[in-house]
């Protein structure tokens, strides 16, 4: 698994790099989001995600970061509702105040 999103993280290192060699700084100052912009940013994010996705990977590739990781996840997993009320009550306050 580890090595999947390695080579997708390569991938869309490579392509922003080509994409970033090709754009002109005119279309990335352009106030107007146009074609090129637009790839140019949904490729920067696709890099990012991609990015965060290795750093985690690697963090379960590591027995002792695994744990705490997976640890982490279920109590927040086990915590929905709470974030849902959570969510609700500063949606009300947003509302009222």
């Amino acid at each position: 698994m580890w090595t999947y999103i390695d080579v997708f993280c390569g991938i869309t290192n490579v392509t922003c790099f080509m994409m970033l060699i090709n754009i002109k700084n005119e279309d990335i100052l352009d106030i107007a989001i146009s074609g090129k912009k637009r790839t140019f940013n949904n490729l920067m994010c696709l890099t990012i995600l991609a990015t965060w996705s290795r750093v985690t990977g690697m963090f379960f590739v590591i027995e002792k970061y695994a744990k705490l990781l997976i640890t982490i996840q279920k109590m927040l997993g086990s915590a929905k509702t709470f974030f849902f009320i959570l969510f609700l009550y500063f949606a009300i306050m947003g509302v009222v105040a």
